[in-house]
């Protein structure tokens, strides 16, 4: 890909990614720079980016409320992805760089989420953004501490083993 088209991606992106955080002035809104958006566009066999993500703001959210976490992923590819699906949990394996663990690192107390809710999964087309959004319910009896979400992106193969194409965290607090 020569340096321009590069550019012209990434300046598209960051117009999305504008749009995107307009839509939640509300929260905290958590999105790539130019240059990670850069270096993933050069990275070979990229499979699958998380572009932004969306949750609550700084205030604390009381025990038994619910809130909206919304990702948005990007195929920096040219070929579409299809079998995608974004595992959500609430642990503290965000600094854990073995995802064998990192996927073990769960509070229980916390619901685990899985979108989209179809054996299809999403399929993502070459250059596209789309978002999946997930309502957490904050379980009663919970301290009142900053949590961290955790997600995790695959690809599913349903006669063999699946394939990680991403992660990443995002704070909360409980109050």
């Amino acid at each position: 890909m020569r340096p321009i088209d590069i550019q012209n991606r990434v300046e598209k992106i960051q117009k999305m990614l504008e749009h995107y955080s307009q839509q939640h002035r509300t929260g905290h809104f958590a999105a790539l720079g130019a240059e990670e958006l850069t270096a993933s566009l050069l990275t070979e066999n990229q499979a699958l980016t998380i572009l932004w993500q969306g949750g609550p703001g700084d205030a604390p959210l009381p025990q038994g409320s619910s809130f909206v976490f919304t990702l948005g992923l990007h195929n920096p590819g040219l070929s579409p992805i299809g079998y995608t699906f974004a595992h959500l949990w609430t642990g503290r394996g965000h600094a854990d760089p073995n995802i064998s663990t990192f996927l073990l690192n769960v509070d229980q107390r916390f619901p685990t989420l899985t979108e989209p809710q179809t054996q299809q999964g999403l399929t993502i087309g070459p250059d596209e953004i789309k978002t999946l959004d997930f309502t957490v319910t904050i379980p009663t009896g919970v301290e009142k501490t900053l949590y961290t979400l955790n997600t995790c992106i695959m690809r599913a193969h349903w006669h063999g083993v699946g394939e990680f194409l991403a992660r990443s965290s995002f704070p909360f607090l409980v109050g």
